[in-house]
């Protein structure tokens, strides 16, 4: 079965629940990349410096953890609107990525992207730019940064993922 059938046989919840998983294995990746290079950039549309909160992104998916846990339609709205303020600051790095001010190497942008796309997928955005589901990109390059890093081997990533898929 390829990644996307996978993602798409899955309910709503475990999409999430899986993505969560997959991306939470990539965090030391980002920590150990945020403890040895500073997250500073010079913003040049805007000429001025501007520092990413190296736990942007273990708040960003702690928050949609919560986000798709949550029954309660006034914390729901709480929620969303601290997603909403999420997503600007993702998308001042996604742009400072976008036009180089910010050089991070390519496994550290596909974990930016990872959580980024599983943010936009809480917020109702179902595709990506290009065309793809969110939820599946975001897996998707999750699964990408931890078989390229050498964290799981294919074999191991399909075992994980039939795990996930049982448990959760």
């Amino acid at each position: 079965m390829t990644l996307i059938n996978y993602t798409s046989s899955l309910n709503f919840g475990k999409r999430f629940k899986v993505a969560i998983h997959l991306i939470k294995l990539t965090l030391p990746i980002w920590d150990k990349y945020a403890d040895e290079n500073a997250l500073i950039y010079d913003d040049t549309q805007f000429s001025v410096t501007e520092t990413i909160n190296r736990n942007i992104l273990s708040y960003t998916i702690d928050t949609v953890e919560l986000f798709i846990k949550q029954e309660k339609i006034n914390v729901q709205n709480n929620l969303t609107n601290e997603l909403k303020e999420i997503h600007k600051q993702f998308l001042k790095i996604l742009s400072a990525i976008r036009y180089e001010d910010l050089n991070f190497p390519s496994q550290i942008i596909k974990i930016v992207y990872s959580v980024f796309n599983l943010l936009d997928a809480s917020l109702g955005n179902e595709k990506t730019a290009f065309n793809e589901p969110t939820i599946y990109a975001s897996i998707n390059q999750a699964i990408d940064v931890l078989h390229a890093c050498s964290i799981l081997n294919l074999d191991e990533i399909n075992d994980l993922l039939y795990k996930l898929e049982k448990e959760l």
